[in-house]
């Protein structure tokens, strides 16, 4: 808990992600015609701090799932929707783990990070 107060003092990042930006974002569509997304951060955040927003939809922080620096969650729009406009995603860094920066990589039709399908790493 010291180091979360520690990095609020040092304030908070925000990130403008477009699905256009393949290096940092994946879209994929789900079987239920929602949306799974894939965002890698310039940071690893304090994920109680992690706040990302759509459109003006905040998305329910029970629904985003973390691994590093790697954000995973779903939403219901369309592929093509979510792609019309930015995510904004807002966290404290976490200085501690300041280092541990994952890749994010598609291999096959499904998400890798670090090598390995994202869902054998989620928190």
């Amino acid at each position: 808990m010291r180091a979360l107060a520690k990095d609020l003092l040092a304030g908070t990042q925000q990130e403008s992600l477009w699905a256009t930006q393949s290096d940092r974002v994946v879209l994929m569509p789900g079987p239920d015609g929602g949306t799974k997304i894939y965002l890698r951060l310039q940071q690893v955040p304090h994920i109680e701090t992690l706040r990302l927003t759509w459109k003006e939809q905040n998305l329910d922080p029970s629904r985003v799932r973390l691994h590093k620096n790697i954000v995973v969650t779903r939403f219901q729009e369309s592929v093509r929707k979510l792609s019309k406009d930015p995510f904004l995603v807002t966290y404290v860094p976490d200085s501690e783990h300041s280092a541990d920066l994952a890749t994010m990589n598609i291999v096959d039709g499904s998400v890798e990070v670090d090598g390995q399908p994202v869902e054998n790493l989620l928190q």
